[in-house]
């Protein structure tokens, strides 16, 4: 039990970061097409 709280607690991080990437990633396939 503790050893799966400790790993979501590492995942959380990780799946954040991931989703910002994605989102960066996803506006800069939106704005290249405008310029």
């Amino acid at each position: 039990m503790k050893r799966l709280l400790l790993s979501l607690i590492l995942l959380t991080p990780i799946l954040f970061l991931g989703i910002i990437i994605v989102l960066i990633f996803m506006g800069h396939i939106v704005v290249i097409p405008k310029w």
